[in-house]
This record gives structure tokens, C-alpha cells and sequence, in this order.
């Protein structure tokens, strides 16, 4: 290794950055020729745009590594039907989770969630971060809501549901499935819908909703999902959507009952 001294410090810079015990192999020396304070700090500077580099490729490793490994997610939640049937299954955030779980803690990544308001929006973002330090942020908004079957807990309970859902699942690339192939047949009355579509409009009924006119189902999609009908593209996430609205609107009139 070459000596350091006041005119090969610049020189070096290429050097630096071939290898970790290299960079601090130089430091050493440089320490040892007692080179001024403004070269040190060039040192150190290099120093940690190497880790911070070193951090990101191995994060970008353990990510593709856990992707492979992610399985097809099942779906687990059950719909019902107003006679309790269950009408299909559709993967929940807390399903999603447990079955992503262990891929991520294996490859070294972990996750959280920060939550914040603006005007009337939710804005989750879910980071996930490598044991190397280095961490990505991916946000998801989300309008409050106005379900005049829901109190403001429970509005806020359901934009967070799914605002967490969306933004943990970009954040890892994780994309499910929706073919029902084990869902449970139901009466001709509430048969059991098999089409993106015909699962909304049971939704929006199971909601309260049954607009006369498809106009009138766009505008209630809108207001409930803040997403377009029109759109083809939108449809399975209006369905997840929906689900999750679904899901509070059981809870809320659960505790309701209990309390009568």
C-alpha cells in the first residue's frame, strides 16, 4: 500500500473507494502522518460516502432476495353475505403480513409506519430499512372519508387500514391475486360474484348503497374510495377498497349491538 502523505492524499481518491478495509486502512495512516484537519475530513467524507453506497447495494440485495422469496399470497378473509355466508375471500393487510413476514426478517429488513394529516387527507408511508442502516420511504394518501354510518374513530380506523395495505405492499413490489377458486357458493339470490365488477356492486349493497342509475354507482365509488369506476384499471382496488370499508362498518355495528 502506497505511504500517505500531503501530496498523494488527492491522488488517491480512486483508491479510496475499491474497498472498505482500504478506506480505513488510509485513515490509519493518515492519522499516523498527522495530516491537517482539512485532509482528514476529505478522508472521512469519502469514508461515509462508501458505507452509505455499501448500505443501499446490500439493501437492494436483501430486497430482491426476499421478493424471491415471498410466496403467492393466499387469500384468507372471508366475505359474508347478510345471511352470513361466505361469498369469497380476499387477502386482508394483517394476511398480507404474516405471510411476508419472514422473508423480510430473514434478508436483514424491517418496516414501520409514520402517519400524518394534511387538510383532510392520511398520508401513511411505510420505511423499510436494512440492517446496514439504509432505509426507503413509501407514502400513501388518502382522503378522510364521510360515511355517515361511520363515527370519525372509525372513518380514520379505515383510511388507515388500507392507506398501511397499500403503502407496505408498494413498498415491497408485493402484488396479490383475485382468483376465487376457493370461494363458497351461495344462493342464486346472493350467488357468489366472480367478476371485479359484480364484487363492488355486492360491496356498495352490503354497505347500504344501490344507486339507480351507473352513474350514480360512480359517484358513490368516488366518494367511498376516491377512485374512478370508469377506469377498468381501478377496479380491484376499489374492491379492496370496499372490503376494508365492509370490514369496519361489521365492527362498528358489532360494538353497536353490544352496547344495546
Amino acid at each position: 500500500m502506497k505511504k500517505i502523505n500531503e501530496t498523494t492524499i488527492i491522488p488517491l481518491r480512486q483508491e479510496i473507494v475499491t474497498q472498505d478495509n482500504s478506506i480505513n486502512a488510509l485513515i490509519s495512516q493518515a492519522i499516523t502522518a498527522n495530516l491537517g484537519v482539512e485532509k482528514m475530513e476529505r478522508l472521512f467524507v469519502l469514508k461515509e460516502k462508501y458505507d452509505a453506497q455499501q448500505a443501499k447495494e446490500a439493501f437492494t440485495r436483501a430486497k430482491a432476495k426476499a421478493q424471491a422469496e415471498f410466496p403467492i399470497i393466499k387469500k384468507t378473509k372471508p366475505v359474508k353475505n347478510k345471511a352470513g355466508q361466505i361469498v369469497y375471500y380476499y387477502a386482508s393487510t394483517d394476511g398480507i403480513v404474516s405471510q411476508v413476514q419472514k422473508p423480510i426478517a430473514d434478508n436483514g429488513l424491517s418496516y414501520r409506519f409514520d402517519e400524518k394529516y394534511e387538510n383532510d387527507n392520511m398520508i401513511v408511508t411505510c420505511i423499510v430499512q436494512h440492517e446496514m442502516g439504509y432505509e426507503e420511504a413509501t407514502p400513501f394518501q388518502v382522503p378522510i372519508g364521510s360515511e355517515a354510518y361511520m363515527t370519525d374513530v372509525q372513518k380514520h380506523g379505515a383510511r388507515n387500514t388500507f392507506a398501511k395495505r397499500y403503502a407496505f405492499c408498494n413498498a415491497f413490489g408485493i402484488i396479490t391475486g383475485y382468483e376465487d377458486i376457493d370461494a363458497t357458493n351461495t344462493d342464486k339470490k346472493e350467488a357468489e360474484p366472480k367478476s371485479s365488477k359484480a364484487k363492488i356492486v355486492f360491496l356498495l349493497r352490503t354497505l347500504g348503497h344501490e344507486p339507480k342509475t351507473k352513474e350514480g354507482y360512480g359517484d358513490v365509488v368516488k366518494t367511498l374510495t376516491q377512485l374512478d369506476l370508469a377506469d377498468e384499471k381501478n377496479h380491484q382496488e376499489i374492491v379492496d377498497r370496499l372490503e376494508i370499508l365492509k370490514t369496519e362498518k361489521e365492527t362498528y355495528d358489532e360494538n353497536n349491538n353490544k352496547r344495546n
